[in-house]
């Protein structure tokens, strides 16, 4: 089958190689609006036979050209488009796949279901580490198991070798870490789906070195559609992210003061949206040896 990938990134090029490398399917091309990155990703991957496209997903008559042209298609961009990419797939009945992350946005490609099946297309959201393959080991418990009392996910992307102030390293978009961080966290409680407020209910656990101590606090997304699915199987589940000590404390205090807001200021004779000004911020202090 002929495989696109949406997103030349640092998610969209280890898509790429690790389907290049390791897998039946054949990988045709890679697309990304922005030439730089493309070219970037085109040197780390160095394969001949892949092709490297500039392509605008906001531009639709473009975008339905390029998805006619494959039979599986998968994004690796920004989640605020995958639910206009899932309607595509529908449309060009090309086979579809996300890294989701976005509750909302993956409700509504749900909504997509009675759809896609019509014509005979298989969307499948929330691909990533989290959600997505913790989703997939977590069926593969529950499925052994004649009842569960609770379910407690943990995850957390670390640098083996974190750096002042934040001790992080980004390795996805920022915008990703930001809903994971502002929108609320869901999870299953005694059969209710509960909405809790990120970044709260911090708590300490021990891991051997070289990790040490870490914190872990509610992040929006993991959970996926678990307490959808098991809301009659297990008791209580939820999700949360792993961090070095200090890192919520510290980036909770950078939301308060509104960084990540959609809302334009003034500053000067410009306009600029907060949350735009942040992401790239992010990006340049916490990112290391790939380029968006």
């Amino acid at each position: 089958m002929k495989v696109a990938i949406l997103g030349s990134g640092m998610m969209g090029r280890a898509i790429a190689y690790d389907l290049s490398k390791n897998s039946d399917f054949e990988v045709i091309a890679i697309a990304d609006k922005d030439r730089k990155t493309l070219q970037s990703a085109k040197k780390f991957l160095n394969n001949q036979e892949l092709n490297f496209k500039i392509l605008d997903v906001e531009k639709s008559t473009d975008l339905k050209e390029f998805f006619l042209k494959f039979d599986i298609v998968i994004s690796a961009i920004p989640y605020k488009y995958n639910y206009r990419l899932a309607n595509m797939a529908i449309k060009t009945k090309t086979h579809f796949l996300d890294l989701g992350g976005n509750n909302d946005i993956v409700a509504q490609e749900r909504r997509l279901f009675q759809n896609a099946k019509q014509q005979g297309v298989t969307i499948i959201p929330d691909c990533g580490l989290a959600p997505g393959l913790t989703s997939v080991i977590t069926k593969d418990i529950v499925e052994q198991m004649d009842s569960i009392d609770y379910v407690k996910i943990r995850v957390g992307g670390l640098p083996i070798d974190p750096k002042p102030p934040l001790q992080y390293q980004i390795v996805f978009s920022p915008y990703g870490l930001l809903n994971e961080y502002i929108e609320d966290a869901i999870i299953l409680d005694q059969g209710e789906i509960v909405k809790k407020k990120s970044m709260a209910e911090v708590e300490s656990i021990v891991f051997p070195a070289p990790f040490g101590t870490l914190e872990a606090f509610l992040t929006s997304g993991g959970c996926s559609t678990l307490p959808y699915t098991y809301h009659d199987r297990i008791g209580y589940l939820d999700y949360k992210t792993l961090r070095y000590p200090g890192h919520c404390e510290k980036f909770s205090f950078l939301l308060d003061l509104g960084l990540a807001s959609k809302e334009k200021i003034t500053v000067g004779d410009a306009q600029v949206i907060p949350r735009d000004v942040f992401a790239q911020i992010l990006l340049t202090f916490l990112f290391i040896n790939a380029t968006l």
